[in-house]
């Protein structure tokens, strides 16, 4: 497990622990609105990925998007 510190565009930053950056997003992604850019950066190495995601019609996951 990671530490990894999660940047919501124009929000405040969390920590959270996870086996991947993405599933670092997928922990709190719920809580922003779907074209929201959030940051996940891995606190021991500094690598930073950034990620949205599409919902369908009628609002499950279709796919994370890495950007």
């Amino acid at each position: 497990m990671n530490n990894y510190r999660i940047m919501p565009e124009g929000s405040r930053w969390t920590e959270t622990t996870a086996t991947s950056a993405e599933m670092a997003y997928r922990s709190i992604c719920s809580w922003y609105g779907t074209k929201t850019r959030i940051a996940v950066m891995n606190t021991a190495t500094g690598e930073m990925v950034t990620f949205t995601r599409q919902l369908d019609k009628a609002g499950n996951l279709v796919e994370v998007v890495k950007e």
